[in-house]
């Protein structure tokens, strides 16, 4: 039985031309985009979808190509409000003291919450006291109506 020759692997690379050169791609060429416009438009927080329209591409084309500036951007960004807040806080602002003590302390206003001991007598007996005042208005009101119509 003769032996089998391994199968030829494909090739990454495109064929050449009878000239030598290799072939030029196809497809689209790619946008040029400055990425140092994208990474500054990022420290300002702008929205992938406004700086989409800015740099004059796609978003999907931002988070494809340049996701990894767009987070330094925001990171930035981030870290510099957060430096801002501290400022503040530290000069005296003091709600931006409490804001800083409840986002990073674990701080928390106090809820007091009252405890009725409310039973069915109790809840009875309200209802009975309300029906009377109601009555005793009602009746109030009829003698008013009464001495005025009385000549």
């Amino acid at each position: 039985m003769p032996e089998r020759k391994p199968a030829a692997r494909a090739t990454t690379r495109t064929p050449r031309r009878a000239t030598g050169r290799q072939r030029r791609a196809t497809g689209r060429p790619r946008k040029r985009v400055d990425a140092k416009l994208i990474e500054k438009l990022a420290k300002i927080m702008a929205s992938r979808a406004e700086i989409a329209a800015i740099a004059g591409c796609s978003v999907s084309t931002l988070d494809r190509r340049f996701d990894a500036a767009i987070k330094r951007g925001n990171d930035h960004a981030k870290a510099s409000l957060r430096r801002r807040q501290f400022e503040c806080a530290m000069a005296g602002n003091v709600t931006m003291l409490i804001w800083l003590g409840k986002q990073w302390l674990g701080q928390a206003d106090k809820v007091q919450t009252e405890s009725r001991d409310l039973t069915l007598e109790k809840l009875i007996a309200a209802a009975e006291e309300d029906e009377e005042l109601e009555r005793s208005a009602d009746v109030s009101r009829g003698t008013a109506q009464q001495v005025i119509d009385e000549p």
